[in-house]
């Protein structure tokens, strides 16, 4: 399990590195860190990650935990998120923590590292037993997402490497439209939102799939993938 830590506190992330290979969760655990949560959000969008483990408070630094939480989850909405902090919390805190898209809250993970070790096993539990889909299909159009392969009317497509992150999004997301925000997610734009960069990547993403795919504009918003055009190209075939 590949474990996001993101704390700017070098001693807790030592600690925590040292207590998971004390009981023997190495082998189990990679524990990644970063101590900027803008740091953090770039290699997010860039690497595959289980689980993220944030720290609430960060000094000198413009983004807090809660901030870093909403912009993960604008990425991905499957991703375990546990937040944590060492400062007394209220209630009203909590709350707002987990309305922001985090999965668990606690207390500082120094003060109660078996605690921190169960809540990280039991919200990567969750995500085990719901899998993702082996694929994804819109009318002629299939993802293979084990194999990372495009099928266009049972004809393999290759595409780059933005491409196939665009389509999975979409594709997911299908017949709901996709925002500019999570559609430079998955571009790994994240970190530099520029519309212009998005709407760009699709209309090359357009050009490449020769209109076999139908990329509806939603003013203002984003993309929505639809289907009526893919079933019309293969049955024309």
């Amino acid at each position: 399990m590949r474990i996001l830590l993101v704390d700017d506190q070098a001693l807790t992330r030592r600690t925590l590195r040292r207590f998971v290979a004390r009981i023997e969760l190495a082998a189990a655990w990679e524990l990644c860190e970063e101590a900027s949560p803008s740091h953090a959000l770039v290699r997010g969008a860039s690497e595959r990650f289980d689980l993220v483990a944030t720290d609430l408070h960060f000094r000198n630094e413009e983004m807090s935990g809660v901030d870093l939480v909403r912009a993960m989850r604008a990425c991905s909405q499957t991703i375990p998120i546990l937040l944590y902090t060492a400062w007394p919390s209220t209630e009203a805190e909590r709350v707002n923590i987990l309305l922001a898209g985090a999965d668990d809250v606690m207390g500082g993970p120094l003060d109660a590292p078996l605690e921190f070790v169960a809540r990280v096993n039991a919200l990567h539990r969750r995500v085990t037993r719901s899998p993702s889909p082996s694929t994804l299909t819109i009318g002629g159009l299939i993802i293979d997402v084990a194999r990372r392969e495009v099928y266009v009317c049972k004809t393999r497509m290759l595409v780059t490497h933005d491409q196939y992150a665009l389509l999975v999004v979409l594709a997911a997301a299908s017949p709901k439209p996709v925002s500019f925000t999570d559609l430079a997610c998955a571009l790994g734009y994240a970190h530099v939102f520029d519309r212009r960069a998005v709407i760009e990547a699709v209309r090359r993403l357009r050009l490449r799939l020769q209109g076999t795919v139908a990329f509806q504009s939603v003013k203002g918003f984003g993309y929505v993938l639809t289907e009526p055009s893919i079933k019309a190209r293969c049955d024309g075939q």
